[in-house]
């Protein structure tokens, strides 16, 4: 997962603005904090060390405590183990587009941003682990390694290896292991296998095992959609429910794939899943309200702030609100056409 959804697309592209304009001091003290060798702790970081999920520091801590995150996968991850991190890395962007246990960052000190993480700040913080995410830090590990043992995690499985969603645990079970707080990872786990187990109920109530389904999320910016394909947690997840999802793997360098409504046509045996609110003027256009999958009434909704690109947390939340759009769909779906 190379790229969080298009949902956010103007707000990220806000804050990579706001980067590029940040004032020549913060700069020059970026700067600075990068080309130190060391940093801060004087710790000796050694060779990092490839794993079967990213790169790591040799000597990993046991039960680390003092943990600074850099992606919000991880962040929400050690929320929910109940282990707040000192440090992470756009905190107010993780209440405002996240918001999963956003109050217990109330001690956590902001250490730039995840595209730009501030070294010297993290220095400060004398964490004994940072948590970093591959497609963006694996570019600064040794440098991270210097102030404190690190954590890289690859979150795009090897091609023909798992598939997202089972990587997602896979990378969820390791830092829990490494915090350890084996005990609550068993609590989340339970609740989102409840969760699947749930809507695995529901898509065989309705007689939808092996629906060919497109999660979609309508672009902010030009007309079409955005696809969820297996390479992200949620695309991946609707196979874990008993649905089958619409795209196998269609990039290396990407988690889902850009359509129009020409794809929608060609594919009258899909169901569609968008996250969007169904009172919009789109949904009312006759483009839309033609297509095959709309009038076998195999379209449900979720809500937009659904995350997309979260841990145990937000992918439970993910199986509950797919269970329920699967709930709402006209009467006449159940059973009807699956083959296509």
């Amino acid at each position: 997962m190379s790229t969080d959804t298009d949902t956010h697309t103007i707000t990220r592209t806000k804050l990579l603005a706001e980067g590029h304009m940040m004032n020549s001091t913060r700069r020059r003290l970026l700067a600075a904090s990068l080309a130190l060798p060391l940093v801060g702790c004087g710790r000796s970081a050694g060779a990092m060390l490839k794993t079967p999920l990213g790169v790591s520091s040799p000597n990993l801590p046991v039960n680390a405590r003092r943990i600074v995150s850099l992606e919000f996968m991880f962040t929400e991850s050690l929320l929910g183990l109940g282990l707040p991190p000192v440090g992470t890395a756009d905190p107010d962007v993780y209440r405002s587009w996240v918001g999963i246990d956003a109050d217990k960052l109330r001690d956590t000190v902001s250490v730039g941003t995840r595209q730009q993480p501030d070294l010297a700040a993290i220095a400060a913080l004398r964490p004994d682990l940072i948590v970093g995410y591959a497609q963006r830090h694996a570019r600064i590990a040794e440098r991270l390694a210097s102030i404190a043992p690190t954590v890289i995690y690859d979150l795009e499985p090897p091609p023909g290896e798992d598939d997202a969603y089972t990587r997602l645990l896979r990378v969820f079970d390791d830092l829990a292991r490494i915090v350890g707080a084996g005990q609550a990872a068993s609590v989340m786990h339970a609740r989102l296998d409840a969760a699947l187990a749930a809507t695995r109920a529901r898509v065989q109530d309705l007689g939808l095992a092996g629906q060919p389904t497109a999660l979609m999320s309508p672009l902010a910016s030009e007309a079409g959609f955005w696809g969820f394909d297996r390479r992200s947690s949620v695309g991946a997840l609707l196979d874990h429910v008993g649905l089958s999802n619409a795209w196998s793997t269609t990039s290396a360098r990407r988690m889902g794939v850009r359509l129009g409504f020409d794809a929608l046509y060609e594919h009258p045996d899909w169901m569609l899943l968008l996250l969007d609110a169904p009172n919009q003027p789109l949904y009312t256009e006759r483009l839309w309200r033609d297509l095959p999958s709309v009038q076998a009434g195999r379209v449900g909704y979720l809500p937009r702030s659904t995350w997309t690109f979260g841990g145990l947390v937000a992918m439970t939340t993910f199986a509950q609100r797919v269970e329920a759009a699967l709930a709402a769909l006209k009467p006449q779906t159940a059973g009807k056409q699956i083959a296509g």
